[in-house]
C-alpha cells in the first residue's frame, strides 16, 4: 500500500481517477494499477 500511495502521489489526480473508475468497474487495485502503468504479469 504504500508503493500504491507513492504512485498516486506521483502520477496525480488524473491517475487516481482512472484507479478509482476501474475499480467502481470491478478490477481490482492490482490488477488496475499494472493496467494503467503497461506492466505484464502477475499483478500480485
Amino acid at each position: 500500500m504504500l508503493i500504491e500511495k507513492e504512485i498516486l502521489n506521483e502520477r496525480g489526480i488524473e491517475f487516481r481517477n482512472k484507479i478509482m473508475e476501474l475499480k467502481h468497474n470491478g478490477i481490482k487495485t492490482e490488477p488496475a494499477f499494472d493496467q494503467l502503468i503497461g506492466l505484464t504479469g502477475n499483478p500480485y
